[in-house]
């Protein structure tokens, strides 16, 4: 198992490759956690990227993951 530098690198190389921060984020940790998601599913990130919206405001994947979905 990868520890967290390594995702950390994925990720930002991710980025440096035009990724937005919240589909690279999603990108790595489909690929770590085997989480099985589809491109399609991947492309759903996209929305979040430059913050909600594009408001640059708050991280994209930060915003997405305090929406409560865990809980339902």
């Amino acid at each position: 198992m990868p520890d967290s530098t390594v995702l950390a690198k994925k990720r930002l190389q991710l980025f440096k490759d035009g990724f937005y921060c919240s589909e690279a984020i999603i990108q790595v940790f489909n690929e770590h956690l085997d989480l099985g998601l589809t491109e399609n599913a991947i492309r759903m990130a996209t929305g979040f990227g430059a913050g909600l919206g594009v408001a640059k405001c708050c991280c994209g994947s930060l915003t997405r993951s305090g929406d409560g979905a865990e809980a339902r």
